[in-house]
């Protein structure tokens, strides 16, 4: 349960870093799935 928060916290902080450095629609649009593929991994990780 630690590791996960932690790489929780990790694509938080990439996240987080991406939205500083690209602030385009177009962008926004491709950070959504990104964030998307990161919480079915986080639910995978769950399940597990």
């Amino acid at each position: 349960m630690g590791v996960m928060l932690q790489e929780y916290r990790m694509a938080k902080e990439l996240w987080i870093q991406t939205q500083a450095k690209f602030d385009t629609k177009g962008f926004q649009g491709g950070c959504f799935n990104v964030l998307k593929i990161i919480v079915k991994l986080v639910d995978w990780r769950v399940a597990q």
